[in-house]
């Protein structure tokens, strides 16, 4: 009606700021910007929390471990049987490499260890599987027991603090303790991915690896019966001193951190005058220690098998079974392939999704790791005041 615009008359439409994710939140696999133009996306989530949504036991999809065995094996015929290794350095290769949170895999044999016979996993095994427990704890199914895990580097906390605590003068020792101190971050919620305060849950489940004794173990602190229960597939007479003597320093620096970061006052389920295990009790006394022998399977004389059996122990402890029955774990080898196709799996979705994990960090941890989570920053803030 008006005829054309003058085109200095015509406000120009302010395009605005497009905010890109930082890259602690930005997955590696997805794109920042469209092929035609600087169109900005934000990270996609994954709609799995983990992979454990399966109850321990219970059968694998066939399909499933048939797809990761033929993954797993291919082309392994093609190395000679004289090679050192299982793979070929090319066929070794995974690429892009598999995340899962707190580790990066990009190497087959990662999972050619966890899966076939005979293997020996290590401490980054160990951790992935720890690590989504503690997520399955958070987020369900199957999440009736308020539980948390430590990683494995938590035992050389309490040997490191134990050694300084026992090599200081009487009247200082006490002193040597700090809420601080590493350990006392595990108890606050801190220093691991998906990590939870110990006074939300009642049983902290602690992975141990014996470097000098070639083995494994898993250790259960019990909190509303104040024990310590020791999870051992192979006990040998040989190198139960060296087991018990581990065990004691763990009974002793737990309750010492307990008492200092204000554990107590924040569990109103344990009272001192009418809580069985606590009453008359110092705060400070070793823990009681509980040695499950019957009560669990052992494994088979030889075998390397008590990594994949501390992973089981944690996981049936999780659910809340103490008490494991022997015929569960009888064939230990079908739980190896269970947890190798599991976390293939998961993490293979993960990839082909474009997808990465909403963050996981905890309080402390965040300072190293980018932003706190915003359920910890008031609690990171309240304890600088």
């Amino acid at each position: 009606m008006y005829g054309e615009p003058i085109r200095d008359e015509s406000t120009p439409v302010h395009p605005g700021r497009t905010r890109q994710p930082g890259k602690h939140a930005r997955s590696p696999f997805t794109s920042l910007y469209s092929s035609g133009g600087s169109t900005s996306v934000g990270p996609k989530f994954f709609y799995l929390k983990h992979p454990f949504t399966s109850v321990i036991g219970e059968n694998v999809d066939p399909e499933l471990t048939e797809r990761f065995t033929n993954w797993l094996y291919i082309r392994s015929d093609k190395v000679s049987r004289r090679r050192k290794y299982y793979f070929s350095k090319k066929d070794n290769q995974i690429k892009p490499w598999l995340d899962f949170g707190c580790e990066k895999i990009d190497k087959k044999d990662w999972f050619y260890d966890l899966a076939h016979p005979g293997q020996v996993i290590n401490n980054t095994h160990i951790d992935v599987i720890m690590y989504y427990l503690r997520k399955r704890g958070k987020y369900g199914p199957n999440n009736n027991t308020r539980f948390t895990t430590t990683d494995c580097l938590f035992k050389t906390k309490i040997e490191r603090i134990y050694d300084k605590f026992i090599s200081s003068p009487p009247e200082q020792r006490y002193s040597v303790v700090k809420p601080e101190d590493d350990v006392g971050e595990y108890i606050l919620g801190y220093r691991i991915l998906a990590n939870v305060a110990w006074d939300l849950v009642d049983y902290v489940l602690m992975p141990v690896n014996l470097v000098e004794n070639f083995h494994w173990l898993l250790l259960v602190f019990d909190i509303k019966d104040r024990q310590l229960y020791v999870y051992d597939s192979m006990v040998r007479a040989n190198r139960h001193k060296t087991v018990e003597t581990l065990v004691d320093k763990f009974s002793i620096i737990i309750p010492l951190y307990l008492s200092c970061t204000g554990f107590y006052g924040k569990r109103k389920d344990i009272n001192f005058k009418s809580t069985k295990a606590y009453i008359e009790k110092p705060v400070t006394d070793p823990l009681d220690i509980q040695w499950m022998v019957a009560e669990i399977p052992q494994q088979k004389e030889g075998s390397v098998d008590c990594g994949v059996f501390v992973a089981a122990f944690a996981e049936y402890v999780s659910l809340g079974d103490l008490a494991i029955p022997k015929e569960d774990l009888s064939d230990i080898d079908q739980h190896r392939r269970r947890y190798g196709a599991l976390l293939w799996d998961y993490a293979t979705k993960k990839q082909e999704d474009g997808s990465i994990s909403e963050s996981e960090v905890t309080g402390r941890l965040a300072r190293r790791k980018g932003a706190p989570a915003k359920n910890e920053r008031t609690r990171v803030q309240r304890k600088k005041k």
